[in-house]
């Protein structure tokens, strides 16, 4: 095992410990090392799709300490849309776990208008 590797499977264990991990995996999100040192909440969606969700500069799996765009703000997570070959499609921006769950479904359900039938 790489070096990569192991530290990818260390941080793993590490977030799907936290409250945020232990509600994201319940959601069917997996962690996903994205290049470079980034990360993701990962989950594919309708056939052909995927989401990810990551703190508002669209590096991390979890938040930082303020938003990447207006430092007198907290941080958001961001919610995206992707096609399988990695095209972003749409995005939104919430506050909460359970907002950027929610968030990410609603974004599954519009993509669903767009699939062939039976998808």
């Amino acid at each position: 095992m790489n070096q990569i590797s192991k530290w990818f499977d260390g941080l793993i264990a590490e977030a799907e410990r936290t409250e945020d991990g232990l509600l994201f995996k319940a959601a069917g999100f997996k962690l996903e090392y994205t290049g470079g040192g980034c990360t993701a909440w990962r989950r594919s969606a309708v056939d052909g799709y995927f989401i990810l969700i990551t703190d508002s500069t669209g590096a991390h799996h979890r938040l930082g300490d303020c938003h990447a765009a207006d430092s007198s703000r907290p941080d958001l997570w961001w919610i995206g849309l992707h096609l399988d070959d990695g095209d972003h499609l749409e995005g939104s921006e919430v506050a909460t776990v359970s907002e950027a769950i929610a968030s990410a479904q609603e974004l599954d359900e519009g993509a669903r208008q767009f699939a062939p039938p039976g998808d």
